[in-house]
């Protein structure tokens, strides 16, 4: 007699780090103003080589030292 498997119905989970790039273009697509999606981009292409770890491991340290986080604003 076999016995079924039993799959779950949403997919499993991706390591750690997997889907931060399709999480942070998911997040950046909700926003309307091209020039904000813009300037989101050009910080994170400053920040993500910055701490070189998934987002799940980054710190709020880490937020504060980066040189995208030191940039002051007008």
């Amino acid at each position: 007699m076999e016995t079924a498997l039993s799959v779950p119905d949403s997919p499993l989970p991706a390591p750690a780090g997997q889907n931060d790039l399709g999480l942070l273009e998911i997040w950046l697509n909700t926003k309307v103003s091209s020039h904000s999606r813009r300037a989101y981009r050009f910080e994170l292409s400053r920040f993500l080589p910055f701490v070189a770890k998934p987002l799940a491991a980054v710190s709020l340290s880490d937020l504060q030292t980066s040189p995208a986080g030191s940039t002051p604003r007008n």
